[in-house]
């Protein structure tokens, strides 16, 4: 029964959003049967649907389970220190907020944006919901908090509302506009940084109220292109004129398609977004021909 209800709770958990110890604690917790089967064996009974002794066999489970949930939190406690050891498990440490910036997630992404704020003298407070991940920051000497960023009062003891700034940098897109959309909505004087994977989380993002919108492979990837450039025997500073060219244009590309997305309709069915995708083609076209922006010889003529 307790390892029915264990694997049970556990998938619950999961798609939930519960990771980790919270998950472990969470299937363990709730494993056993609860005071609330005595009174249903009792109405059986009474009601003559169960058999006396089948219900005193089900009473003693119903028992022996409730007995045995010290045990499995005993079980807990040891797997906690396994998984991570006790510095990990340590989520209700009282969080002090660092300086004026929040960076959600500690992944490479996140990682690497609070490496280099930390050696330009910005302190930051750093929340990610991996108990390893915060345990190996700490062990470097770095101050992480273990918690869930998209509970509004985890953001608020990390001091959202005296905060300049934040780095959204967790890969769950829906849980990034989230926390998004409670940021503008609540606090809309502070500066987000919000992470995206493809160009569809950068409409969400952007519709949520984000900005400052980083795909997470675009930097690299032009880096990537610039180093062809000069392989290709382009000199490094057109390569660089190049590609700062090049990311402009994708920019702006990318925020006038964010403003036509319509999240309730597909690509196929919005018009507008359509039309915009043909005119940034247009405009590729003739870039690539070396001809004058036919959008930019358009506005000069209506002018």
């Amino acid at each position: 029964l307790m390892a029915l209800k264990f694997a049970v709770l556990w998938l619950v958990g999961w798609g939930f959003g519960l990771r980790g110890r919270t998950q472990l604690l969470f299937a363990l917790s709730l494993a056993q049967a609860g005071e609330f089967g005595f009174v249903l064996l009792g109405f059986a009974t009474q009601a003559h649907v169960m058999a006396r002794p089948l219900a005193e066999l089900l009473g003693l489970v119903v028992a022996l389970s409730m007995f045995l949930t010290p045990v499995l939190f005993i079980l807990f406690d040891k797997m906690v220190q396994r998984m991570g050891g006790t510095e990990a498990a340590e989520d209700d440490r009282p969080m002090v907020p660092e300086g004026k910036i929040i960076i959600a997630g500690l992944g490479r992404f996140g990682q690497v944006v609070n490496r280099l704020l930390l050696m330009n003298g910005h302190p930051t407070t750093v929340i990610d919901g991996n108990a390893e991940s915060v345990h190996r920051m700490r062990m470097l000497g770095i101050k992480a908090y273990l918690g869930d960023v998209t509970r509004p009062e985890l953001l608020i003891a990390a001091g959202i509302s005296e905060a300049a700034a934040i780095v959204v940098a967790i890969d769950e897109a829906d849980k990034a506009v989230k926390i998004v959309e409670f940021i503008r909505q609540n606090y809309p004087n502070v500066h987000i940084v919000a992470r995206a994977r493809s160009r569809h989380d950068v409409y969400r993002l952007y519709a949520a109220g984000a900005r400052d919108i980083v795909r997470e492979t675009f930097d690299s990837s032009v880096r990537a292109g610039k180093y062809t450039l000069r392989a290709m025997g382009m000199h490094p500073y057109d390569a660089e004129r190049a590609a700062d060219e090049f990311v402009r244009e994708d920019r702006r590309m990318l925020r006038d398609m964010a403003e036509d997305w319509n999240p309730k309709l597909q690509l196929h069915e919005n018009p507008a977004l359509l039309a915009r995708i043909r005119e940034q083609n247009l405009r590729i076209e003739a870039m690539l021909r070396g001809e004058t922006d036919p959008a930019t010889e358009a506005r000069s003529d209506k002018g």
